[in-house]
């Protein structure tokens, strides 16, 4: 690829560390472009144009034409097809790659992903849910360490399927999920972890220590999965101007989103925000009422007069999803 740029839109997540970690094994130039996830900057315009799931990571080949690429296996594919490394050429050899690959994809990340909003996020603990998806991390866990008796990495040489895998299975303490007896999974994670370009892959676009920085990560987390406490503080019957108070609030630095409920009485456009910021907004829209838009001029007999016309938007009580 010579000195291809590639422009990648990521966050410390191991979705993300799957494509730094490639493009650092790989030598490749590229530049970081980071998504403030908590903010919901991956669900705006501008990027949902480049990802239309509104995920991370996604990357610009501008060495090949623009070429977007986005979901973290795709990635990961296009990218050892197009510098021939990282993933056999030979037909077998390809297809062992994709398969643990695939593992990861289908079994490891939405596993694991699904132990930490329960075990984690979740504002309320329901030992079920995380019971049962720590169980299947260490099945998956289990079926890793098997593989790994006979072969030093996944699927013969180092590729993809251990990158994929590890930027996922080295957060093990983060789902709750002991390694604890799993000696060759233990081997290949501090294998993996002594590379110097993993270490350089996984500081990308920041150092995240889920140690010091995990109540901050958490709450970001809970703010990204709609897991905080969002409560209603106006409806109104119009979306332009449900669109100008989300905007304000948003432009003061309050968390709020619109939904629309037919069943709310005041109308159908509805503005939450966060419940610990409920009085604030409530007063700041409030102020903002208060001062009446310029009026329209009309004619009363003969001469032209400033008459006002405008509803007062009421507080409402709706249940907001």
């Amino acid at each position: 690829m010579g000195m291809t740029m590639i422009e990648l839109y990521t966050a410390a997540t191991p979705n993300g560390w799957k494509a730094s970690i490639a493009l650092e094994e790989l030598g490749l130039d590229y530049t970081v472009r980071p998504i403030a996830l908590s903010k919901q900057e991956q669900k705006e315009e501008w990027y949902l144009k480049l990802n239309p799931n509104g995920r991370i990571p996604t990357i610009v080949d501008h060495g090949n034409d623009d070429f977007v690429v986005f979901e973290s296996g795709a990635i990961l594919i296009y990218l050892a097809e197009r510098t021939g490394r990282l993933m056999p050429r030979d037909e077998k050899g390809r297809s062992r790659v994709l398969q643990w690959l695939m593992f990861q994809m289908g079994g490891i990340g939405p596993m694991m992903g699904q132990a930490n909003v329960f075990y984690r996020y979740a504002p309320e603990k329901i030992p079920y849910a995380i019971d049962r998806y720590q169980r299947e991390c260490r099945r998956l866990f289990e079926v890793l360490d098997r593989q790994l008796q006979d072969h030093e990495y996944l699927a013969g040489d180092y590729s993809i399927a251990d990158i994929a895998n590890w930027s996922w299975v080295h957060t093990y303490k983060w789902s709750g999920v002991s390694i604890e007896g799993l000696t060759h999974l233990q081997r290949w994670l501090a294998a993996i972890k002594a590379r110097p370009a993993v270490q350089r892959g996984r500081a990308v676009p920041e150092r995240l220590d889920l140690g010091t920085d995990a109540q901050e990560f958490v709450e970001g987390a809970r703010k990204m999965l709609c897991l905080v406490d969002f409560v209603p503080v106006r409806c109104v019957a119009s979306r332009e101007r449900a669109e100008e108070l989300h905007l304000l609030l948003q432009s003061l630095g309050i968390e709020a989103f619109l939904s629309f409920d037919e069943q709310a009485e005041r109308g159908p456009w509805v503005i939450a925000v966060e419940a610990a910021r409920h009085a604030e907004a409530q007063r700041l829209i409030d102020e903002e009422e208060a001062e009446p838009p310029p009026a329209p001029l009309e004619p009363r007999g003969g001469r032209w007069s400033n008459t006002v016309a405008r509803k007062t938007l009421q507080p409402c009580s709706v249940s907001v999803q």
